[in-house]
């Protein structure tokens, strides 16, 4: 981004205004990202105990021989 903008910006509104802006299009931005974080753990976690109950019936199989 030009300074030049960010200076304008800050003279024509003041710093406090600009700053909250910049601060939630960041917050904003980090709650995007930690929500496809939190869905491809979700996914990893699915797939985990899927093969967990599949081992478990395995075991189960193996047990009874």
């Amino acid at each position: 981004m030009d300074y030049d903008i960010i200076i304008s910006a800050i003279s024509t509104l003041g710093f406090p205004i600009v700053v909250s802006a910049a601060l939630f299009w960041y917050v904003n931005r980090q709650q995007e990202n930690h929500k496809e974080e939190i869905t491809a753990l979700r996914d990893t976690i699915n797939e985990n105990t899927t093969i967990l109950h599949e081992l478990k019936e395995l075991i189960k199989v193996i047990a009874e021989k």
